[in-house]
């Protein structure tokens, strides 16, 4: 990330949070600042593109993998506003014990917990996702060997998904917007949901025909051990290969 990614990775932070009070632009900020850390997806772009391409923008971000440790940069507004927003909705939404992990490790100082972000538009094929994160693990793995602060007990992450409600006889179907997430939600220690309906999400809510069913957009909040990554992105890669 860089700084002329800032409009391109703030719109992706929007998508993802929708209308959480969430300072996105200290957000962003940060992301571009730990460049050390993080992808972004981009147009690759060289001085023989066509002429019909000039007016493209170059600086469009497609998507962001990255991860924020949340203890380190526990003053920071947005670190503030990201967790009492977890919070709020959890107390509404998830179970005790669930609560219970969530309120610990996102306040105890003694562990030190990211938050890993893997967005991207909807558009963009879900094989993108295995270099992005392959690539996450080796940063945070140089970056633990300079004894900089990005070695997780924890992760917290929020995924996209859209339920279709169950019919007579049927059971309710859930899509994650990025595939590769639901082996992320497999593997949590602990999750909740909750629906953002009415939020102006975009992606695959709503009906596209009359004839369509409905899809309501929902996103899930997990927990993963900080030690389980490096495994879930190696099923993520085989989940990619095998499908």
């Amino acid at each position: 990330p860089i700084d002329s990614d800032f409009d391109g990775i703030q719109q992706l932070l929007r998508q993802l949070f929708l209308k959480a009070h969430i300072n996105l632009t200290e957000f962003a900020n940060v992301i571009i600042s730990q460049n050390y850390i993080g992808s972004v997806i981009k147009q690759c772009w060289d001085d023989e593109m066509a002429d019909d391409e000039e007016d493209d923008d170059p600086n469009v971000v497609f998507g962001i993998t990255t991860a924020i440790n949340l203890t380190s940069r526990k003053d920071a507004e947005f670190v503030k506003q990201l967790k009492t927003m977890i919070l709020e909705r959890a107390e509404k939404s998830s179970t005790d014990a669930t609560l219970k992990l969530l309120r610990d490790i996102l306040t105890n100082e003694e562990r030190t917990t990211g938050f890993l972000i893997n967005e991207r538009y909807i558009n963009i094929p879900a094989q993108i996702s295995v270099p992005m994160l392959e690539n996450l693990c080796k940063e945070i793995k140089r970056a633990n060997e300079k004894n900089m602060p990005y070695n997780f007990a924890y992760y917290v992450m929020i995924l996209k998904f859209h339920r279709k409600e169950a019919k007579k006889g049927k059971a309710v179907e859930d899509f994650f917007s990025n595939p590769e997430e639901e082996l992320f939600a497999r593997e949590s220690l602990a999750s909740f949901e909750y629906s953002v309906k009415g939020e102006s999400d975009t992606g695959l809510s709503g009906k596209w025909r009359e004839s369509d069913e409905e899809m309501t957009p929902f996103r899930k909040v997990i927990v993963i051990d900080g030690k389980k990554l490096q495994g879930i992105v190696e099923d993520v890669n085989g989940f990619i290969h095998n499908s």
